[in-house]
């Protein structure tokens, strides 16, 4: 506890601690950054529970949060010596702000990965800390984080994967005789201070926490959603096909165009927008679909260089 690096992330709104020696984190959400001193109060009462010994220093930015609502009393109260950058000057505390942004960019990557909703953000984030914690660091030669605070070796069997399909034992008190054993949930994280697993009842919409789970690690959020035939409208990331040696990639656009207020391309082939009826009219573009009983489904083929495209828009005067 001789060094201690905090930082506040917003607009979500997170602060995060760490503890230089050991690399640990900790990551607490916050509805607002006047929250930030009862907040770091409670967490050295924790960690000097924990260890028996005294947080000495504190480094942090020179936001107003550290600063106003008794933060620094508070300090000087408790023999803490406070750090502050100079302002616009993120690099001079360069840990915790690199630990924010890595906070930030694998829960956001797990969560689109597994499609789970907007709101699972906190789980996501959560689970990202869990992990970080029980992954070796490089400041440590590879040593795990929790393993030099705790002096503990870590336990890997129970940890899964973010987002996965997981069945939830229903207790006989909880269930008839005819009824499912069994609730169809999605793994959203791990208890923390609680034991068992956190699971979102997507069908009930609640978080429950169980620790008889199976999981089925080879099926997530997403791919329940594909079974039932479920396309978000809101797509957070581009699905592209790799093409095959030699071959122009092709675009598809599987929207259902409307075939009376548009124009007709193509016996069969419904309406198309008129950025790409511009492009297959001036050349640039070809339709290549041939199927009449396709309807709304516009395959078209890009065949042109950069001269060609600058050579047929200077000709083009419309």
């Amino acid at each position: 506890m001789e060094l201690v690096h905090t930082d506040v992330c917003g607009p979500t709104t997170v602060e995060s601690l760490g503890d230089d020696a050991s690399r640990k984190s900790w990551i607490y959400a916050i509805r607002k950054k006047s929250e930030v001193y009862h907040t770091f109060k409670k967490w050295k009462a924790l960690v000097e529970n924990e260890t028996g010994n005294k947080t000495k220093c504190l480094k942090s930015d020179s936001g107003g949060e550290y600063r106003d609502g008794g933060f620094h009393e508070y300090c000087s109260n408790n023999g803490i010596r406070l750090i502050r950058t100079v302002k616009r000057t993120p690099q001079e505390n360069g840990l915790a702000e690199g630990m924010n942004r890595t906070i930030m960019e694998r829960p956001r990557c797990m969560r689109i990965h597994a499609d789970l909703p907007l709101q699972f953000w906190a789980a996501a984030v959560d689970t990202a800390v869990y992990l970080i914690n029980r992954s070796p660091a490089n400041a440590l030669n590879c040593g795990i984080p929790e393993e030099e605070w705790s002096g503990k070796p870590i336990n890997y069997s129970f940890l899964r994967v973010f987002g996965c399909i997981a069945y939830a034992h229903i207790d006989k008190e909880e269930r008839k005789k005819l009824d499912s054993k069994s609730q169809k949930c999605v793994f959203i994280g791990y208890g923390g201070d609680e034991y068992g697993y956190r699971l979102w009842d997507y069908k009930h919409n609640k978080i429950i926490r169980s620790r008889d789970v199976i999981f089925d690690e080879s099926r997530l959020y997403k791919h329940r959603l594909q079974e039932h035939g479920i396309e978000k409208d809101n797509k957070e990331y581009m699905e592209l096909d790799e093409p095959e040696d030699g071959q122009v990639p092709r675009t598809k656009y599987p929207e259902v165009l409307d075939e009376t207020t548009d124009t007709e391309i193509g016996a069969g082939v419904g309406a198309v927008r008129e950025d790409i009826e511009t492009m297959i009219l001036t050349g640039i573009a070809e339709l290549v679909t041939g199927d009449e009983n396709i309807k709304g489904y516009l395959t078209i083929e890009y065949n042109f260089t950069y001269d060609s495209v600058i050579q047929r828009f200077s000709s083009n005067k419309s």
